[in-house]
């Protein structure tokens, strides 16, 4: 009772004792439209409404659907997938670079020294993306952590592990660009990124390749990177 008294004595002091009805209208309207508020902004949250969700990723060696986006996109993830062209091919020359010793020299004790290039990769994904991205697999011994120190993506020491339009490939002694003016066909290699990012059936080709010169035991790498229907 004595809280009610206080709670109308400093109404009076606010609103004046001739404003007192109107004071109360305004009160219980203030404290409705809180409450209306609230009962929004919980009913927001329920739903997942709130902006700052974090949205769902393709999960570990999977693919999900993707949005072509526009030209401009198009060209960002073009540019990503020649960056990524340029990432393997330094990887194939620099593993060719390091020195081998080889099984028999070992056992012979023998001091021989050999160069080679890695052997062909497995194509990460198996199949080219079409209007998807692929969440590369970080289990052993799948996608880009398959192979060996002679072989595949550990030889030449390249990943990626955020989800990606494009299929990448390392082969030796073959091509998947059969118009490159570079192609490789025997002692060399090609690193591409394939993609069909507007799913259109159309593929897009990006290799850029290195080929043994026998004479000089040195690789030379094609002058620039091959590309075919790049907006696709």
């Amino acid at each position: 009772m004595r809280t009610e008294r206080i709670a109308w004595l400093l109404l009076v002091a606010a609103c004046g004792v001739a404003a007192l009805g109107s004071c109360k209208d305004e009160k219980a309207s203030d404290d409705k439209s809180s409450s209306d508020d609230d009962s929004k902004s919980k009913k927001k949250r329920n739903r997942g409404g709130d902006a700052s969700a974090t949205p769902k990723v393709a999960s570990g060696g999977k693919f999900t659907a993707a949005d072509s986006g526009g030209l401009l996109s198009r060209k960002s993830y073009s540019a990503q997938a020649k960056n990524k062209v340029a990432a393997i091919s330094r990887g194939a020359y620099a593993a060719y670079e390091r020195e081998h010793v080889g099984a028999e020299a070992l056992a012979e004790g023998i001091d021989v020294t050999t160069h080679q290039l890695c052997e062909t990769a497995v194509p990460v994904p198996a199949t080219v993306p079409r209007r998807q991205e692929y969440q590369p697999s970080p289990n052993k011994g799948e996608d880009f952590n398959s192979g060996d120190a002679t072989t595949g993506w550990k030889c030449l020491g390249f990943s990626v592990d955020r989800p990606m339009r494009y299929q990448f490939r390392y082969t030796k002694d073959g091509s998947v660009a059969k118009d490159n003016p570079a192609v490789c066909d025997k002692n060399c290699y090609e690193a591409a990124a394939v993609g069909d990012i507007d799913g259109d059936g159309v593929q897009s080709v990006f290799a850029r390749t290195g080929h043994l010169d026998l004479a000089t035991s040195r690789i030379k790498l094609a002058t620039q990177i091959y590309i075919q229907n790049e907006d696709e």
